[in-house]
């Protein structure tokens, strides 16, 4: 599966924004309408989960994709920090940089910023708010935001060495154990009395989105959603039950809401998950809503508005502009407007220029980028039935080099579809002359069935060929020149 950028993806990330904004900016008065408004904003923590699971899925198929190229950790690590770093410390830069007398900076928290610097430069936020017990000082100065972003920057640091060091498979059954982990270990913690908003931000407890998103990129590199969708779904509506049981069971004791918490969290992230699986596999009215240009738009500028959500919503209430002065309605425009407005011009003035530079650090090496590019969609051809699951991800090291020609080894892994090509084995192939990234793979697709059939056009193989071949495949086919070698040795001597 390639490296490529889903539009429904974005839109499904700006659904999440969108939901977390509503936290913010939705209020409304007592009353039993009232109440049912603020209880649906208030579930709009949702969306950070969402956002943990988007980060999830991302990141481990770009490191999946990646994996093995020389330039692996140099290109994650400096395209990571060209996206995120410049606008955050910007911000905590712009915030400090304020004269503590102003009323600009005691509504920012630039006191308590400049207190707790070391916390805020480390990514490291969220802990702060776990040593102060209920993480309270930091949310009433208007840095609650700032957890999930540290959360996903250990995240960003420690992922890569995984990756780097263990299978795909064992990629799979790590993520899964970590996201079980996380949600056990939540449990444990809020029936000792831990505080809810502890177990909300500490990194250990919250790591079950991120696992699940993980998870879900091996499964899409291990032949594609549609063999995972049912099951996923199904475990969806099986956790959901047991966690109504759970609910039901810790309902009435002292800390029930951080119990309620700590299971609730988890099938929140497997219903994204879900949700997840049916985005990626495209088609249907639900990617056509993603894919509608407010969302996208949303998700475009997702980063900004997150870190400036906050920020607004406190210098509204501190200048007199809060939702009891301009009316509630009138509130939630006014903090939508003033937060997309200043992710809109974030976007153009600062951050596009710093992501101009991450085409200077190029993903995968030049070796690698002849070699690493998918196959082209297939759907067309006339053998090829059904729609193409997973796009084959290929791994490869220069073998030798001969006068004139490169000998490459190759081990390509492709889905299961109609397809008569390899699963896993490993092939000599001879780069081509011209080095058309489409006419690589094209010329060694009919490589490998020309070696499997012997000399011709080179084309995939209707199915009774395909069925035929399968029992006499050989698994680790030779180059020719070290076949007729060893014909040679086995002629009898003269």
């Amino acid at each position: 599966m390639s490296v490529r950028r889903v539009p429904a993806l974005d839109g499904l990330r700006g659904l999440a924004i969108a939901l977390v904004l509503c936290t913010h900016f939705v209020r409304a008065p007592d009353g039993v309408v009232g109440e049912l408004v603020r209880r649906a904003a208030g579930s709009g923590w949702i969306g950070v989960d969402l956002f943990f699971v988007l980060s999830g899925y991302l990141i481990t198929g770009i490191l999946l994709d990646s994996r093995g190229d020389r330039l692996y950790f140099r290109s994650f690590y400096t395209r990571r920090a060209l996206r995120i770093l410049p606008l955050y410390y910007g911000l905590l830069a712009i915030i400090l940089l304020l004269p503590r007398s102003s009323a600009g900076a005691e509504a920012l928290g630039a006191s308590y910023l400049s207190d707790h610097q070391p916390w805020f430069w480390t990514h490291t936020v969220n802990w702060l708010m776990v040593a102060e017990g209920t993480g309270q000082t930091a949310v009433q100065h208007g840095f609650g935001a700032l957890w999930s972003l540290s959360i996903e920057e250990q995240f960003y640091l420690a992922w890569p060495l995984v990756c780097a060091v263990v299978s795909r498979r064992q990629l799979g059954w790590l993520a899964a154990t970590a996201a079980a982990g996380s949600m056990l270990l939540r449990v444990v913690l809020s029936l000792r009395g831990v505080p809810d908003l502890v177990l909300y931000t500490a990194t250990f407890t919250r790591l079950d989105p991120l696992a699940i998103g993980a998870l879900l990129a091996v499964l899409a590199r291990e032949g594609g959603f549609a063999r995972f969708r049912t099951m996923f779904s199904w475990s969806v509506i099986a956790t959901a039950a047991a966690l109504v049981l759970f609910a039901a069971a810790a309902w009435g004791r002292p800390n029930a809401n951080a119990v309620i918490f700590a299971g609730v969290a988890f099938a929140v992230a497997l219903g994204w998950g879900a949700i997840l699986i049916r985005t990626a596999s495209g088609g249907g009215p639900w990617v056509r809503m993603m894919e509608c240009g407010p969302l996208r738009a949303l998700g475009k500028y997702s980063y900004a508005l997150y870190l400036f959500q906050a920020p607004v919503d406190h210098l509204l209430t501190r200048s007199g502009a809060g939702p009891e002065a301009v009316s509630y309605p009138g509130y939630a425009v006014l903090g939508f407007g003033l937060t997309f407005a200043a992710a809109f011009a974030s976007w153009h003035l600062w951050e596009k220029r710093w992501l101009r530079l991450k085409e200077r650090t190029p993903r995968r090496s030049t070796e690698a980028t002849a070699f690493s590019t998918p196959f082209p969609q297939w759907e067309g051809h006339p053998q090829f039935r059904g729609p193409l699951l997973a796009e084959p991800s290929t791994y490869f090291r220069r073998a030798s080099r001969d006068p004139g020609q490169d000998l490459w080894h190759l081990r390509v892994r492709v889905p299961r579809c109609r397809l008569d090509t390899t699963h896993g084995s490993k092939l000599m192939l001879r780069s081509v002359a011209d080095r058309e990234i489409w006419g690589v793979y094209a010329r060694s697709a009919a490589v490998i069935h020309e070696r499997r059939l012997g000399p011709g056009p080179g084309r995939v193989c209707p199915d009774h060929r395909a069925r035929r071949d399968r029992a006499h495949r050989d698994p680790h086919p030779v180059p020719e020149r070290d076949r007729q070698r060893v014909q040679r040795e086995q002629e009898p001597a003269e």
